[in-house]
């Protein structure tokens, strides 16, 4: 016996998003798309930040799966590759005005040296080859070059703030 819901038609809503100004979504303000913000970090801690962007928004192969070019190229083009790490460092120098911006700054820094990328990750850290104790940077290079070719192979070390702004290891 079939549901109604079966024998209902199903009904599928095309929208087009064509260029309605997403830039000025992002980086709200009197700015122009030609105008960025001015970064502030750190060599050091835009390492650290280019590395977290990565882990979030990776480069994947999808060749094995289509042969249309633009897929592949979305799919290959990571953070780092859009720009996008420079444009956080931006918005964290300039627009960013909260009280605890500087815990975040030192988290960054942080995590730009082997010593703390030791204590805020663990065992993670470490590597059978020499250097033994790798920054957070060298954390996502050499996960993604032990794992090439599978999917889970972006899993690092992650901070996570309970309710009373406390940080914390997962």
């Amino acid at each position: 016996m079939e549901s109604p819901k079966a024998n209902a038609k199903e009904e599928h809503t095309v929208i087009k998003i064509e260029n309605f100004g997403t830039q000025d979504l992002l980086v709200e303000g009197e700015r122009s798309h030609s105008q960025a913000y001015v970064n502030s970090l750190s060599s050091w801690e835009m390492d650290t930040l280019t590395a977290l962007c990565d882990t979030f928004l990776p480069s994947i192969d999808v060749s094995n799966v289509t042969t249309n070019d633009s897929v592949v190229k979305f799919y290959t083009t990571s953070a780092s590759m859009a720009g996008t790490p420079e444009r956080v460092g931006g918005l964290i120098s300039e627009r960013v005005n909260h009280p605890k911006k500087w815990l975040m700054r030192v988290a960054l820094w942080v995590l730009s040296t082997w010593i703390g990328t030791l204590i805020l990750c663990g065992r993670a850290s470490l590597s059978s080859q020499f250097p033994y104790f790798q920054r957070f940077s060298q954390l996502f290079l050499s996960s993604k070059n032990a794992h090439q070719g599978h999917e889970d192979s972006h899993t690092l070390c992650f901070l996570h703030s309970d309710q009373n702004t406390n940080w914390f290891l997962v």
